[in-house]
């Protein structure tokens, strides 16, 4: 009898445990019959779907850049300059660890005023931090992507970062014109020596501190390195989405433009560019490279869902993040692993935005001619209306060269302006290679 009682007692818990399961399931389909008869089925579709094949959108703060600096240094425990020069694998964990003291700088900056080339000379014989960029950074992004909430009076742009143990920090808002500022802030001294203990890189040393004249005609702050350096011969191949045999993934470039993966397609007059239309766009592909998209309507453009608080993100910076992740998934269509840079930033009028694109190919950018630019998007009212892109992919080669060294740039300058020094890909021969080439800026 007690075994009986104790068996019916179970099945009686058993029971209550299944009609609250009952009753949760009832309360859940009932939550999402409102949300999906306020939304409609289209819409809901629509929100969680990406546009980039990926599997979901990425939804970001603006804090990853779009562009990394090309050269970085900071001074270690031991007062030897450190740095990373053009060299994609190592600079990234540098930047990542120099970057809350840029950040903590900028964060405390109520005025930049106009300083002098002398200033920093001599600010430069102290321990420094120095981030230097192959082209002018508008400071909107530079705030986004090193977390720095102060709204200060900034430069416009920026093309190099110095930063002192003493609290100077020094931007050069634009290399061509000269234009140098300088704010006084105050640094937080420990973690200045566990960043400076931290840093991992190579002896470099500032151009304006050498006993030699040959460096005068560059920036004070551009950094020489100890030996001349090789880099590798690129080969340049154009992706051919016409050719069904060709590795090159379709589907995965139509998705990124929020095209059906089968959509049909019709020829162009040229007999070889295939022309998708779809809600309200078009999206013309070429065997040469070029990819066209451009919507028709403004309900045929590509919004940036992940900006989902206008309080929270600048439009710059999530048009600069759509525009990144949209570049990510057409590289993966034509299985590159190659990196892109944020190249100009053109404010067209108050609601319209062009972005152009470069690649960068083992930490060096890949300059293209004004008509052949890697990739453009113009956005209307945070929606891209347009996108042109000339895509190839670049395998290093066997092959080496060397470049011309700072002094001997520097030697070769003689309209009495400063300069600065940059390494490029930009120039590619008969046979499709591209060399890597030393210019000033």
């Amino acid at each position: 009898m007690k075994h009986t009682k104790k068996k019916l007692k179970n099945t009686m818990l058993n029971a209550m445990l299944v009609v609250l399961l009952l009753l949760l399931l009832v309360l859940m389909l009932l939550t999402w019959g409102n949300v999906l008869q306020q939304a409609g089925w289209n819409g809901m579709w629509s929100s969680s779907v990406a546009w980039f094949g990926d599997g979901g959108y990425v939804k970001r703060a603006g804090d990853a850049p779009a562009t990394y600096p090309t050269s970085i240094a900071m001074t270690d425990e031991s007062g030897t300059l450190i740095g990373v020069v053009y060299n994609e694998s190592t600079l990234g964990s540098f930047y990542v660890e120099i970057a809350p003291l840029m950040s903590g700088a900028l964060q405390q900056v109520t005025q930049f005023i106009p300083t002098s080339e002398g200033a920093l000379l001599s600010a430069l014989q102290e321990e420094t931090i120095v981030m230097q960029y192959s082209t002018a950074i508008p400071m909107r992004l530079l705030h986004g992507w090193l977390s720095a909430q102060n709204a200060a009076d900034l430069p416009d742009t920026a093309e190099m970062l110095l930063l002192t143990r003493s609290g100077e920090l020094f931007i050069r808002s634009d290399s061509e014109k000269g234009d140098l500022y300088m704010a006084q802030i105050s640094i937080d001294d420990a973690n200045w020596v566990t960043t400076s203990q931290n840093i991992m890189g190579t002896a470099v040393h500032y151009a304006g501190l050498q006993p030699s004249a040959s460096y005068q005609g560059l920036y004070a702050e551009s950094l020489i390195t100890d030996a001349p350096t090789q880099y590798d011969v690129l080969q340049m191949e154009i992706p051919d989405f016409g050719d069904p045999e060709d590795s090159n993934d379709l589907q995965t470039l139509l998705q990124a433009f929020g095209y059906s993966a089968y959509a049909q397609y019709d020829i162009a007059e040229d007999g070889e560019t295939q022309i998708f239309v779809e809600n309200y766009s078009t999206l013309e592909i070429s065997p040469t490279g070029k990819i066209q998209f451009q919507a028709t309507a403004m309900t045929g453009g590509l919004s940036d869902d992940f900006k989902n608080d206008e309080d929270s993100i600048d439009s710059v910076i999530a048009q600069v993040d759509f525009s990144q992740e949209l570049l990510t998934s057409v590289l993966r269509a034509v299985g590159s692993t190659a990196g892109t840079m944020l190249q100009a930033v053109q404010t067209v009028s108050e609601d319209t935005c062009v972005l152009q694109f470069s690649q960068v190919v083992n930490g060096i950018p890949v300059q293209t001619t004004e008509n052949h630019q890697f990739a453009q998007f113009k956005f209307q009212n945070d929606v891209l209306i347009s996108a042109e892109l000339w895509i190839c992919t670049y395998a290093s080669s066997d092959e080496k060269l060397y470049i011309m060294p700072e002094k001997q740039a520097a030697a070769s300058i003689q309209d009495g302006k400063l300069h600065q020094y940059q390494i490029a890909y930009m120039e590619t021969d008969a046979d499709g290679r591209v060399l890597p080439v030393a210019c000033l800026q």
